[in-house]
């Protein structure tokens, strides 16, 4: 099997298998990190939940950004905070999830991983209008890709998993 094979493969099992998921988004995401296209499934796990960390932290510079230019709408400020709160504890919990995954708890990653994705969701329902739906939106998908990828790894793709490793 080719290298960019289990990028696609991987993302085409997942999108079929997740309402939300977008083959394309899951696909640019994986190829950005040269690692993808040698990667297990539990790696491709890992590189999509570090790729949420990392719009994570992101997330919350932004935000920060954002408090300081809306300081004067209280609605926008109180949601702002909210946001900064939701990811904060976002970025820990995503960090578990990554320890569990590594150590083959992929249900206990999965539970971490769940619980970080409320976050976007949560985010972007406070809002009327929302300056961070991008973000929110990428985060979502990034969690949705480690997810759908965690409940592959034990039954329907096991014969990826020995030529990866």
């Amino acid at each position: 099997m080719a290298a960019v094979d289990i990028i696609q493969e991987t993302c085409q099992m997942s999108a079929e298998r997740s309402p939300v998921l977008s083959y394309d988004f899951c696909v640019s995401s994986l190829q950005v990190i040269p690692l993808s296209y040698t990667a297990s499934l539990p790696e491709l796990a890992v590189i999509s939940v570090k790729l949420a960390l990392v719009n994570a932290t992101a997330t919350l510079w932004k935000t920060q950004k954002l408090l300081e230019i809306e300081a004067s709408d209280p609605k926008i400020m109180a949601c702002l905070k909210d946001c900064q709160e939701l990811y904060s504890d976002a970025v820990p919990t995503l960090e578990n999830s990554i320890t569990t995954l590594n150590s083959k708890d992929y249900r206990s990653g999965n539970v971490f991983i769940s619980a970080a994705m409320d976050a976007a969701t949560t985010c972007e329902d406070g809002f009327e209008v929302s300056p961070l739906t991008k973000q929110n939106y990428d985060f979502f998908q990034l969690c949705d890709i480690a997810l759908v990828i965690t409940r592959l790894i034990p039954s329907e793709l096991p014969f990826l998993l020995p030529m990866y490793s």
